[in-house]
């Protein structure tokens, strides 16, 4: 803190001056005044004991030209000159407010109070004439920045066949700007586009709010879009403000939703004699379903023509043919008839149906309401009601 007060008496009233005062540092404050009356020449200076010092006039001293010295932590608040000569000549000397800085990017909390100035009036005789106020100087925050997505691409799976309502991910963006008093730093998500666009060129939705991902439409295929690509927003001033854009990619993982099929149907060869562990043929299979995974491993089987065992089926795991051998020494050539195990024509039937509402056709999947349906019975949760049909065949279920 600096300060320092200093009275004059003018030789004649008429010309008379009025004083000021006013100082601040940051964090602190200081005052100041200085009186002058209408004297010829004359010099003052104002001191303060080390390490600060002020300087209101700097003039030849007289001898008798009293020093009046700013307070510091050992003196009192202010010392005024109770005699001063009549030489007396105003200077334009005022207190210097220092420079006041805040950095560009700065964190808050706002408003943030960076220094305080403390002013009063004084009249002409250097009296106070009302007292001192306050001058708060705040920084508001202006929408300078605009959002930045935590990852250029975010990678998530939902598997084929998910329902709508089903959560993929969550994507991020962060924002410098308030967003607590104002609106600058409050985000807001959408979906600009969805490639590929079948078979819905709306298949996924993003919380507004939150960021998160999910699905909003049935038909998700792993063999007709093995994986989508988002564009997706985040707007400042909650939608309507500052921009950025990032990618979302969703992989379609893969269920067992398609059968084997033989390829060809029908196999025809001959066998030697006395030969067991002979390699017969090889037959070959195609399935939609995603390569080396359990969905897509075929398991063989014989289910009829092979009643003396004669002979034995496996599958190559590298190529996931089934290898047909004999196993057993005949007397002769035996001719091997082969077909199709399963012809692909499944029966529906009804697996889960609570309040007994469903049918369905076990030949074409046809399904039908055989009661009246009620949105209010206890059987309908959230207005849904949740049944479960089920595609069956002769074969049998096996995993290798």
């Amino acid at each position: 803190q600096v300060s320092g007060a200093v009275g004059a008496r003018g030789a004649s009233p008429g010309r008379r001056r009025g004083g000021f005062g006013g100082a601040a540092t940051p964090g602190g404050t200081g005052t100041g005044a200085v009186g002058a009356g209408g004297l010829p020449r004359a010099g003052l200076g104002v001191v303060e004991s080390p390490p600060l010092a002020a300087v209101l006039g700097k003039h030849p001293r007289p001898p008798d030209l009293p020093r009046v010295a700013a307070p510091s932590p050992r003196s009192p608040s202010h010392q005024e000159v109770p005699d001063v000569p009549r030489a007396l000549r105003r200077r334009k000397r005022d207190w210097v407010i220092p420079p006041i800085k805040v950095p560009e990017n700065e964190r808050g909390p706002f408003p943030k109070k960076l220094v305080q100035l403390f002013s009063h009036a004084v009249s002409e005789n250097g009296k106070p004439v009302e007292e001192p106020m306050e001058i708060i100087v705040t920084v508001t925050d202006q929408n300078d920045n605009k959002p930045q997505f935590t990852q250029e691409v975010f990678r998530g799976s939902v598997p084929e066949g998910a329902l709508p309502g089903t959560s993929v991910m969550q994507v991020n963006a962060t924002d410098a700007d308030d967003a607590v008093e104002t609106y600058n730093g409050v985000l807001a998500y959408s979906i600009l586009s969805q490639e590929p666009r079948e078979p819905h060129p709306h298949m996924f939705t993003v919380n507004r709010a939150t960021g998160t991902l999910s699905v909003i439409a049935s038909g998700l295929d792993r063999e007709v879009g093995p994986a989508y690509t988002l564009t997706v927003q985040a707007a400042d001033l909650d939608g309507e403000g500052l921009t950025t854009t990032a990618l979302a990619v969703i992989e379609i993982t893969d269920v067992n939703d398609n059968a084997p099929e033989f390829d060809p149907k029908t196999y025809e060869v001959a066998v030697p004699e006395n030969e067991a562990g002979l390699e017969v043929t090889r037959l070959h299979t195609t399935d939609l379903d995603e390569p080396q995974t359990l969905a897509w491993r075929a398991v063989y089987s014989i289910v009829r023509g092979n009643e003396g065992g004669a002979f034995a089926i496996t599958t190559d795991p590298a190529s996931n043919e089934g290898v047909l051998r004999t196993a057993k020494v005949r007397g002769g050539p035996a001719a091997v008839p082969l077909w199709d195990q399963h012809p692909l024509s499944p029966r529906y039937v009804v697996g889960s149906d609570p309040a007994g509402w469903l049918d369905v056709h076990p030949e074409n999947g046809l399904i039908t309401a055989r009661d009246h349906l009620d949105r209010e019975s206890p059987f309908a949760k959230n207005s849904t009601y949740v049944a479960v049909l089920l595609a069956v065949d002769d074969g049998e279920a096996r995993w290798p």
